[in-house]
């Protein structure tokens, strides 16, 4: 059974924002930014390290991989824009706005919505501010990168034990930071949910933004929002963030962009040493029972009951939870030309559809 930051990353993935992230507070203090190499943990970004940073940057607390090689990045390869305030919801969550005020700069400053679901898996974020979207422009040299350093990568995860395999492993290229965040999924298909989502007058635009917001009512619903007030430094001083324009001088009249709700990146997967000739992801769970085990070939349709003539790959499949990204690894190592599969996250938008609705106000 999928968890709920599963959940709610899966169920958002229609907004090609790439994966939502359930945890977006910086882990040790340090903000996603471009270039970092790290892993997803219980719905958050572990950060490893940066590429873009020499090795002995105060922020590599763990090191570097061995033979690790900076890469430059040049002023004027990240693209920014704002991150529009509002709520995103799956559109199988049911929303009602009730007394919503809205400031001059498209901030939530006030106000209520309720959700609800009626036997459906569902999520919803909500950003009171306008957050920062950031994404390199030019990505060759990153896959040309994964190729000449990615085994190393793995081996320095394994002399930190961290459990993770290759293919855990994601190189960000894009990521959308913000100052506060509301976020509720809702994991049921047998029940049904809602909860309440409570804004503050005032709290959108000012250095206490994140304290003015609470979930209430919830029924089967699993929530999470933040940050919290005692956590937060008083300034950006000791904080590692994207490249910006931004005239950082302000950055204690206001608060710090640094959590992060989305991460967009590369991920990657060597071949296995045995692997079936043709494999297929499917969105329902396999009839086991249908597969003859002294076959070398599987070949399923949607239905898990046959084959059809063509490839397609269908995400988000199986019984055992696997991210999005997953069957597309592995369709691209049925070549058997191919030793390393190398996917981006937007690689997986025409698989998306548009199963998703926003607020913006």
């Amino acid at each position: 059974m999928p968890t709920h930051y599963d959940v709610y990353r899966d169920q958002l993935s229609p907004y090609q924002f790439g994966q939502a992230l359930w945890e977006p507070r910086p882990a040790r203090g340090l903000a996603v930014a471009v270039g970092d190499v790290g892993y997803i943990f219980l719905g958050g970004f572990r950060r490893l390290f940066n590429i873009h940073l020499p090795h002995d940057d105060a922020s590599h607390t763990m090191g570097v991989p061995e033979y690790f090689e900076q890469l430059p990045l040049r002023d004027g390869e990240v693209f920014e824009r704002p991150m529009v305030a509002g709520v995103y919801r799956s559109r199988s969550v049911r929303s009602v706005e009730v007394g919503t005020q809205v400031s001059g700069t498209a901030s939530l400053v006030g106000g209520q919505f309720s959700f609800s679901t009626s036997k459906e898996q569902g999520a919803v974020l909500a950003l009171p501010n306008t957050g920062r979207r950031c994404d390199v422009y030019i990505r060759a040299a990153y896959e040309d990168y994964i190729n000449a350093h990615c085994d190393q990568w793995l081996a320095f995860a394994e002399r930190h034990r961290l459990g993770i395999r290759i293919d855990d492993i994601i190189l960000i290229t894009g990521c959308d930071l913000t100052t506060s965040w509301a976020m509720a999924a809702f994991m049921s298909s047998e029940f049904d949910a809602s909860i309440s989502l409570q804004f503050d007058a005032g709290m959108a635009g000012t250095v206490a933004a994140y304290s003015g917001i609470s979930w209430r009512n919830s029924r089967n619903a699993v929530y999470n929002h933040g940050p919290d007030a005692r956590s937060r430094p008083a300034s950006g001083d000791n904080l590692r963030l994207p490249p910006t324009t931004v005239d950082t001088s302000q950055i204690d009249m206001a608060p710090v962009p640094d959590q992060c709700v989305f991460v967009r990146g590369y991920h990657m997967k060597r071949r296995p040493l045995f692997m079936p000739k043709k494999l297929k992801a499917f969105a329902k769970p396999r009839d086991y029972s249908r597969h003859n085990e002294d076959e070398d070939e599987i070949e399923l349709g949607d239905d898990g009951s046959g084959s059809s003539e063509d490839e397609v790959v269908e995400l988000g499949a199986g019984e055992k939870h696997t991210p999005l990204y997953g069957p597309l690894l592995d369709y691209i190592l049925e070549d058997p030309m191919v030793d390393l599969a190398i996917v981006h996250d937007d690689d997986l938008n025409p698989f998306l559809s548009g199963s998703v609705e926003q607020f913006v106000p």
